[in-house]
């Protein structure tokens, strides 16, 4: 009891409630790529800075819109009416992010290593720089690089190598890696992604189809319109003077150095001219219906937050449908996908299908150490990481407590109240805890003399873990009639 000197009331609260571990979030996924601006307060003081948002309306004020996209044709009819068109994009943070939000992502961390370039150039060493940043951010539960597709096969291996590296060092984090848009079998990317550390990622394929952000204006349409097989200029499909008048000025400005004061007036001068110009519109309605090839990684982490989010993060996060997607950009043969799931070299691959009935839909849930069978599947994985972060989060609060038997069975319990609640609500098999789960911590169990002499208090606890049932088979019996 403390000493009162003064006569009064005093109160005092006592603590009756046990320690209980506090849960990481399991889907708190961070973005690393490249961004049209990196801005909070001043230009660039969010370079090579991890910051946390929570909607994509959030993002595009930090960070800015899509990259321009890069329009290789469009063709028209003699009227001046929209026929076909292709085009691509040089960065994919911006739609990535657009997948994740509407496969259900939440939170998420954007780390910008740079702004966009004419050359669509991406740097493997900045999108390093940039995953290196990360690596003190204690809340990230998953990490991907979407614009790493834009690096060349050994390069992106490279740096898939250093991601998945990240991932195990720290023990709290998992990787979701991009094959290259050309390699739909994911030859290249076996052969480049190494063999270290592969329980710690997953990979999917192929990339997917989606229609674009509006992101085309004049300077990308210039010398890509073409009427009948020959080319033509925006000019020629107008007799309007307004019209004609803001194509002058749009020509101009294209020459000039894209600085933000200039891209802002031909944003100005492309709404006015949408607004007086009919072809204009029809053309830009027309590259909306357009698809371009995105990596599937934002997609994927949308879908492991959803999934977490109603089911819990130890189920599989496969067989679940793609949201947000115009097709995919490839199909695959059942001996195809027999090779992308059970490669001799292990490393599998995730397929995304699409099924009769049902859509495009996630169809595998394994790591890439397939031939790892402790670490072969996502939420085994995934499940494993988010137990020993929240317990190793939880317990810092014993450090320098008193290393005797009180301590220890505080401990030990606070552990096994958290591990029952998992086998509760059916993360842990087993028809009784006993079966699902054990805590030891004590002199004699987990610890000698030696060890409670150097200051060491050391915890083991064993999991019973769920996996999913990736193969249902069904025997069947027919009985004929007799005569």
């Amino acid at each position: 009891m403390p000493e009162y000197l003064v006569p009064g009331v005093f109160v005092e609260e006592l603590a009756q409630l046990p320690p209980a571990v506090a849960e990481v979030d399991s889907a708190l996924p961070a973005f690393v790529g490249y961004t049209a601006q990196a801005k909070r307060s001043k230009t660039g003081d969010l370079r090579r800075v991890a910051q946390r948002i929570r909607s994509l309306a959030e993002f595009e004020a930090f960070y800015g819109q899509a990259a321009p996209g890069i329009v290789h044709r469009v063709d028209i009819d003699q009227h001046g009416v929209f026929q076909s068109g292709s085009m691509a994009t040089a960065y994919y943070l911006y739609d990535a992010l657009r997948l994740f939000y509407a496969n259900g992502g939440g939170d998420c961390y954007i780390v910008s290593v740079g702004g966009f370039s004419a050359s669509g150039r991406v740097s493997g060493s900045a999108l390093l720089g940039g995953v290196q940043a990360l690596a003190t951010v204690g809340e990230v539960s998953l990490l991907l690089c979407p614009d790493a597709a834009a690096l060349s096969a050994a390069a992106r291996g490279s740096l898939q190598q250093a991601v998945l590296a990240q991932c195990a060092g720290c023990r709290d984090r998992f990787a979701v890696v991009d094959p290259g848009r050309d390699d739909r079998l994911g030859v290249g990317f076996r052969q480049e992604i190494g063999s270290a550390n592969l329980g710690y990622g997953a990979a999917y394929a192929p990339w997917l189809l989606i229609h674009p952000a509006p992101c085309v204006g004049y300077a990308q349409l210039r010398g890509k319109l073409f009427r009948q097989g020959e080319p033509v200029s925006l000019a020629d499909l107008t007799s309007d003077p307004a019209a004609l008048a803001l194509l002058d000025q749009l020509e101009t400005l294209s020459a000039l150095p894209q600085r933000a004061a200039v891209v802002a007036e031909m944003a100005r001068l492309e709404s006015a001219l949408a607004e007086c110009c009919p072809p204009y519109r029809d053309l830009q309605a027309g590259i909306a219906t357009l698809t371009v090839p995105c990596p599937p990684s934002g997609a994927v982490v949308g879908i492991y937050a959803r999934v977490d989010r109603e089911r819990g993060v130890w189920k599989a996060p496969a067989n679940v449908v793609v949201n947000g997607i115009a097709g995919l950009a490839a199909a695959y043969s059942r001996v195809e996908l027999e090779s992308l799931m059970n490669a001799g070299n292990g490393k599998t691959i995730n397929p995304i299908r699409q099924i009769a009935g049902r859509g495009w839909l996630v169809w595998g849930g394994r790591t890439l150490a397939s031939h790892d069978n402790e670490w072969l599947y996502v939420p085994v994985r995934r499940l494993c990481s988010q137990l020993e972060a929240s317990i190793r989060q939880s317990t810092g609060r014993f450090v320098f407590e008193p290393n005797d038997a009180g301590t220890w069975l505080r401990v030990r319990r606070m552990i096994e109240d958290y591990l029952l609640q998992k086998w509760q609500v059916g993360a842990l098999q087993g028809a009784r805890p006993e079966q699902a789960f054990f805590v030891r911590c004590g002199l004699g169990q987990t610890m000698t003399t030696q060890d409670i002499g150097a200051g060491g208090m050391i915890v083991e606890f064993g999991l019973a873990l769920v996996r999913p049932a990736e193969f249902i088979v069904l025997r069947c019996a027919f009985e004929m009639q007799a005569g």
